[in-house]
């Protein structure tokens, strides 16, 4: 930091003394040809030892360059001030009227031309109070105050020295800048003050009556071989900095005498190289500020969604929740999970423990397999589908022999051709036996028949032949048929065939067997039991039917078969996905996984049992470490100081947020008074006489006057160094004329 201040100090002190080179053009100027003007002022300000000014010299010159003439006119700073010397040339100013005239002067080229005025008592009086910089020294001797240095001239001892600087250009000002938090523009009245760079240099303190000599921080100390050379750098334009700052030099005296110490002095703001605070500082606190911002809002409060206070207050109430719950999941693993395993253990059991899931599952295993081998094949003996097979074959069989009407060699054509033999109406080609038993029976009818008329008729004439032929009536002749014999057959016919009772003759006997055949309506009779065959074989066959036919015998023994075919399919085999035997199969090697997975009977291989177990004894670390707010090293206690530290870090942010707010409103401030001190800087560019309108400059040298027995050089040493300054001023001058000569080639 120290190297930094000194880097500093060099860096100012180069600025001012290039300053000192920059001559300004004046104003008023009249003449003929083409002259540039430039001017500058140069005060030294003589101090008592106590800092006060006595004396003011003021160094007046101007810079020519060109062809012509020139006459210079400037507005008078002060009312009485006259009395100017030429220190370069002859030339010099005059006052008249209120302003200080420079004659007219010929240049050819570049020229200097710089004259003196000393102040008198009453404008030094009135100097004092214009120029904004107050120097104020104080002395110790042995650590006792003094006032007097000639009282300890030539003495030994141990010396101190302070010097305060402090800028009295205080004033009152209005300015304008941005407040951060509103973002609007607003007015104040502060106190600015001029740019005021000091740099007290050339203090030369001789190594043969100084020893041990120290500075104060700021200050820089550079040991050369026959002195001590003592150099500051001193900025006072507040509120970048203080308006007053103190510098001290003590050392060990012998046959003590003080140096003359200068100080140069500028109003000006000061150029360096280093980085401007203020451009890195704003937007890097605006920054900060939007971040801060960003944090207080994402902090939040517990009721503002989304945001860490909700989310931790959500997880605290979370986890209060859980520790209370988490005892009674322990008790409930206990008393309720890890019993109900065991009972689903014991429930699962084993192939061979009844009332258990495998004991059924194994025996309906085995009752599949066992209805699957019942079921069987249509080639497997005494298998339900064998039977079937062999029932369809019988019914089949059955339905061959029953036949159709049409088909002979069959039953129902037999039956068929039964009742056509018994009914078969006349005039077809084979009239049925009913047909002709009623033909014989309507012939040998007695009363009505053409058999008993046609006998009766024979018998009637064969009487009548006996009556009217005796020769017919015996004794007939050998081997002649004689009429009594046919009577007689033909009144035996009568009786065979129509009169005798039933069964001696052949109408009764028809007339019989017409009963006994009957009709198809007529119960027992033969054409109603041959219907009735025919009809139930018939029906038989229609029974019977086929596969394809519903209601059938022969549909349902498909359907059975079908349905046992399926139904052997679904059972399967434990290979077979898909199927019954599969699935229990598969149930029971889930049931044997299961048992497995509920318990394995080791705490290194756990199961559920041994699982719920350990999370009973995991619950029971939990609710440990889940703990309680006022527990330390526990969850609840780390959730709760983090909600206490969220809900302090958020009123943090908050008060943060503002004064980083207030911080950039600030620095917003400081910044337009600092543009309003770089503004007065440059208004403060004269000190006897200013151009108005153009650019002016001063610059002040304090100094001091050594001790009268001084003895480094000569009691004139310091006029002999405000010489030297003069000159090397002037060179420097002559250089920028010349290096502005180029610039405008």
């Amino acid at each position: 930091m120290k190297r930094i201040r000194r880097t500093f100090v060099i860096l100012i002190a180069v600025g001012i003394i290039v300053s000192l080179t920059m001559v300004l053009p004046a104003s008023a100027q009249t003449g003929k040809g083409n002259v540039r003007v430039l001017d500058s002022e140069f005060v030294l300000c003589t101090m008592k030892s106590t800092g006060e000014v006595e004396e003011i010299q003021v160094f007046d010159w101007l810079s020519l360059d060109g062809d012509g003439t020139v006459n210079v006119r400037e507005k008078a700073a002060f009312d009485d001030v006259g009395g100017y010397q030429g220190v370069k040339s002859f030339t010099k100013p005059s006052v008249e009227d209120g302003y200080i005239v420079w004659p007219e002067m010929n240049v050819d080229g570049p020229a200097n031309v710089i004259a003196t005025t000393k102040l008198s008592e009453t404008d030094v009086e009135e100097a004092r109070t214009r120029i904004p910089l107050d120097a104020s020294f104080k002395y110790w001797f042995d650590e006792k105050p003094l006032t007097d240095l000639s009282t300890i001239t030539g003495k030994e001892g141990h010396f101190k020295m302070e010097l305060t600087l402090t800028n009295t250009s205080a004033e009152e000002t209005e300015i304008e800048y941005e407040d951060a938090l509103t973002g609007e523009m607003v007015t104040e009245e502060v106190d600015t003050y001029l740019p005021l760079v000091i740099l007290p240099y050339d203090w030369y303190f001789d190594n043969s009556i100084f020893f041990n000599l120290e500075a104060d921080p700021t200050g820089l100390v550079v040991y050369m071989p026959d002195m001590y050379n003592v150099g500051w750098s001193i900025p006072l334009f507040p509120p970048a900095t203080e308006e007053s700052h103190t510098i001290w030099v003590e050392a060990d005296v012998k046959n003590f005498q003080m140096p003359p110490l200068t100080l140069a002095v500028a109003f000006v703001f000061p150029e360096t190289n280093q980085v401007d605070a203020l451009e890195q500082l704003g937007p890097a606190a605006l920054m900060i500020y939007e971040g801060m911002v960003q944090v207080a809002e994402g902090i939040g409060t517990p009721e503002t969604e989304d945001t860490l206070l909700y989310g931790i207050t959500a997880v605290d109430d979370g986890v209060t929740q859980l520790a209370a719950g988490l005892p009674e999941a322990s008790s409930n693993i206990n008393s309720q999970m890890i019993p109900g395993v065991n009972q689903m253990v014991a429930g699962i059991g084993s192939p061979s423990t009844p009332d258990t899931l495998l004991y059924a599952d194994t025996a309906v295993i085995g009752g599949l397999q066992g209805m699957s081998a019942g079921i069987g094949s249509a080639t497997s003996k005494d298998t339900l589908l064998y039977a079937l097979d062999q029932m369809a074959a019988g019914l089949n069989t059955t339905l061959g022999y029953i036949g159709s009407s049409s088909t002979p060699n069959t039953l129902l054509y037999a039956a068929n051709a039964i009742i056509g033999g018994l009914d078969n109406p006349s005039g077809v080609p084979q009239p049925g036996l009913l047909q002709g038993l009623t033909n014989i029976q309507l012939n040998t009818n007695p009363t009505t028949g053409p058999v008993m008329t046609n006998l009766t008729n024979i018998v009637n004439l064969g009487n009548l032949l006996k009556a009217t032929y005796p020769q017919f009536n015996p004794p007939y002749p050998p081997n002649d048929p004689t009429v009594d014999n046919i009577i007689a057959i033909a009144q035996g016919l009568q009786a065979a065939i129509c009169t005798a009772p039933y069964p001696n003759s052949i109408y009764s006997g028809a007339t019989a067997m017409i009963a006994g055949i009957g009709s198809a309506s007529t119960p027992n009779t033969l054409l109603y039991g041959a219907t009735a065959i025919y009809g139930g074989l018939a029906g038989i066959a229609a029974g019977i039917g086929s596969a394809t036919t519903p209601d059938t015998l022969l549909y349902a023994v498909d359907q059975i078969t079908q349905g046992l075919n399926a139904m052997k399919a679904g059972i399967g085999s434990s290979t077979s996905g898909d199927t019954l035997l599969y699935a229990m199969a598969q149930m029971q090697n889930g049931l044997y996984q299961l048992k497995s997975g509920l318990s394995t009977g080791s705490m290194s291989n756990p199961g559920i049992k041994e699982g719920l177990m350990l999370i009973s004894s995991g619950i029971e670390e939990a609710v440990a470490g889940l703990g309680s707010p006022s527990t330390p090293d526990t969850l609840l206690y780390g959730t709760s100081q983090i909600n206490s530290g969220l809900t302090e870090l958020g009123g943090g942010a908050t008060q943060l947020e503002e004064g980083m707010a207030t911080l950039i409103s600030t620095l917003n401030m400081t910044d337009a008074e600092l543009e309003i001190i770089h503004e007065r800087g440059e208004e403060f560019d004269h000190f006897l006489g200013r151009a108005e309108g153009e650019e002016n400059n001063v610059r002040f040298v304090y100094q001091s006057k050594p001790t009268y027995n001084y003895e480094s050089g000569s009691s004139t040493s310091w006029i002999v160094a405000i010489v030297l300054s003069i000159l090397i001023a002037l060179g420097l001058v002559a250089g920028g004329i010349l290096l502005s000569r180029r610039g405008e080639a």
